[in-house]
């Protein structure tokens, strides 16, 4: 089978097992790229370890980063030319690229959390909306997207510290999310004072329709200005909730959950970042201090 057939029947594969969109067009941007470099009508079969080794110093000739080298070398690809008998051996297990450096992962100071809240006007509607959404990412850690599609039937709210709401995560996953009280109570008094009452979607617009992540990537860039936050970003959110999480004791396993995360890896990045308070607070616990032993 020739590399272009192949490439396009992996795509199609990919959006049956429920690939989102952007997956799909990431996966076919890595595909492209190689194809350019081995050759689209060339034969899988040709595909070999010393390809691979030429591909990878192509990519560092271009003076790439080793995290956008690895991005190219996503390997799902020979995983499955070898198991639908395309190749005859996994490619993948054989050629490591070297590891990108681990970017330290940014977070909102409380301070900067408290200025954020504060800067919302909680009797105008849309400013209520805002906020609410905001106050669900911190507390709850949501992606972009489940934000936009929370519909008013995945709210769960009964007794306080037993409320969740069910979101529709990456590769349309359903998990259960842990909503903290002070949330709920702004949800429910947006909610209430919603000018529409029709859309079963959580969040719309004034004049009923749903919002986009247009609206969100606006909604964000004037929170940006009126903060004066810059670095402000929905994904921002998300990773000082993590962070947040995990330094008032939380539990990495139970975090893996919420967020939604498929490998404990990806989880560990937010361990790495709660390590530094670990540091910090260290004397206040350590065993020895707390017997008063005196130098």
């Amino acid at each position: 089978m020739f590399y272009a057939e192949a490439s396009k029947q992996f795509i199609q594969r990919k959006g049956l097992e429920g690939c989102t969109p952007k997956t799909l067009d990431t996966y076919s941007g890595i595909l492209k790229r190689f194809g350019r470099f081995f050759g689209s009508e060339r034969p899988v079969s040709d595909l070999s370890m010393e390809v691979l080794g030429d591909y990878h110093a192509s990519l560092r000739a271009d003076e790439l980063s080793e995290n956008s080298i690895q991005s190219y070398f996503r390997r799902t690809f020979l995983t499955w030319c070898f198991e639908q008998h395309i190749l005859p051996c996994d490619l993948s297990k054989g050629f490591r690229p070297p590891k990108g450096e681990r970017k330290e992962l940014d977070v909102l100071t409380n301070e900067e959390i408290q200025h954020l809240l504060d800067s919302f006007d909680r009797n105008d509607e849309l400013q209520l909306r805002n906020c609410c959404i905001c106050m669900l990412m911190f507390d709850s850690g949501l992606r972009l997207n489940e934000v936009v599609t929370l519909s008013l039937d995945r709210l769960h709210f009964f007794e306080p510290e037993c409320s969740f709401i069910v979101v529709n995560g990456k590769g349309k996953k359903q998990r259960r999310v842990p909503v903290g009280d002070s949330t709920v109570h702004f949800l429910r008094r947006y909610i209430a004072c919603r000018t529409d009452s029709v859309s079963n979607r959580v969040f719309v617009q004034l004049n009923g329709s749903p919002i986009t992540k247009g609206t969100m990537k606006d909604t964000f860039r004037r929170l940006k200005i009126v903060t004066g936050i810059k670095r402000l970003h929905p994904h921002l959110l998300r990773h000082t909730f993590a962070t947040r999480y995990l330094d008032n004791g939380g539990n990495m396993y139970l975090l893996q959950q919420i967020l939604g995360h498929t490998t404990l890896n990806m989880t560990l990045r937010y361990v790495h970042m709660s390590d530094k308070r670990t540091i910090q607070t260290f004397q206040q616990y350590s065993p020895l201090n707390q017997l008063g032993i005196h130098l």
